[in-house]
């Protein structure tokens, strides 16, 4: 969670590609440093399958939630654009107002509604995939397998046939689209998502063996593995900036990449060894931010929206690690509104 807000709320130069040329070298570094934050998407939707997976299915509460998430992502996405129109000062006929909603586009110009979208396409899946689980592990390995092949696979061959087509030409471009053309069956939708909750779910069964692993062994690799797969993330970034002529958003066209997936797998085995400890003060902010995620999910866009620029009209400011504690302060900030809105009966619903 606090990754998604340090990616919305950020207030450091990571633009390596400005207009004249020249990026500094802080643009550079913090460009590297930001890869790592590709992991949160794909960390909520792995910790999704680690949940759902490994408990007994009942349809009628699976149906409920999934109903439930369609109408709050509505609702949000209402509340949202009037909440940015309101902020920003913008005006919207009754018309744009729906077309916005919609859209999807409602705060900022950004859709941060995008993950609810992906995560009720999961759910209408769930039932299917649960019983192959279940019963016929072969053919969800399968599936599994096909929808990586169709989904890394094909960004896979996207880099590659960058790094041919750059490597014979004189004017350097990207290489985007399906390579699978018509056979491709998740063409169009987020289906890289598909992956990493399907990998949640076997997840599960992996705990034992990767225990068996000393810890410190384990702690060393899982490290590597991050600082490695993060470097080589960022140095694509950079190349695809070159080539594209503009700077390559390394965590939204990270979500799909071999680099992020590693990086999500890399986390997922550091956490085996958190013992927490009930008193702790780490224990305590690790279980009150994750037992409110869904409200600070909806809100922290409006708390970014009403104190970014004030941040960003301060130059000191802008920097990697003011990010990071401005994120914290605005997660700090929706835990506290998420905990008066459950306090309230009709409000509660909403968080």
């Amino acid at each position: 969670m606090l990754f998604v807000v340090i990616y919305h709320t950020q207030v450091y130069d990571s633009n390596i590609m400005p207009e004249g040329g020249g990026a500094p070298a802080s643009a550079y570094a913090n460009y590297m440093l930001r890869g790592i934050l590709s992991t949160c998407v794909p960390l909520f939707f792995f910790a999704n399958g680690f949940l759902l997976f490994n408990r007994p299915l009942d349809l009628k509460k699976h149906l409920r939630r999934t109903g439930r998430f369609i109408v709050l992502t509505i609702v949000w996405a209402g509340i949202l654009c009037a909440a940015g129109a309101f902020l920003t000062g913008s005006q919207l006929s009754p018309v744009a107002f729906v077309k916005t909603v919609w859209d999807g586009r409602v705060i900022a110009g950004i859709n941060p509604l995008w993950f609810m979208g992906a995560l009720v396409c999961l759910y209408v899946f769930f039932p299917l995939l649960k019983v192959a689980f279940d019963d016929n592990r072969k053919v969800f390995l399968f599936f599994v397998a096909a929808c990586a092949l169709f989904t890394f696979g094909n960004k896979a061959i996207d880099a590659v046939a960058t790094l041919g087509v750059n490597a014979m030409a004189e004017e350097h471009r990207l290489v985007t689209g399906n390579a699978f053309n018509m056979f491709n069956p998740f063409r169009g939708i987020y289906a890289y998502s598909i992956v990493y909750f399907c990998l949640g779910g076997l997840a599960f069964g992996w705990i034992g063996w990767l225990k068996s692993v000393p810890p410190h062994r384990r702690t060393l690799v899982s490290a590597a593995v991050l600082f490695v797969m993060t470097g080589l993330l960022g140095a694509w970034g950079i190349y695809c900036s070159a080539a594209s002529g503009k700077t390559w958003d390394s965590i939204w066209n990270g979500y799909d990449t071999l680099f992020t997936l590693a990086n999500v797998l890399a986390i997922f085995a550091l956490t085996l060894d958190y013992g927490g400890g009930s008193h702790s003060l780490v224990f305590r902010v690790v279980r009150v931010v994750s037992s409110n995620t869904l409200g600070i999910y909806f809100l922290h866009m409006i708390f970014m929206v009403a104190t970014r620029r004030f941040v960003l009209a301060v130059p000191m400011l802008c920097n990697f690690p003011v990010s990071v504690l401005y994120a914290c302060s605005v997660v700090a900030a929706c835990v506290v509104a998420v905990k008066l809105l459950k306090r309230v009966p009709i409000f509660k619903l909403l968080v």
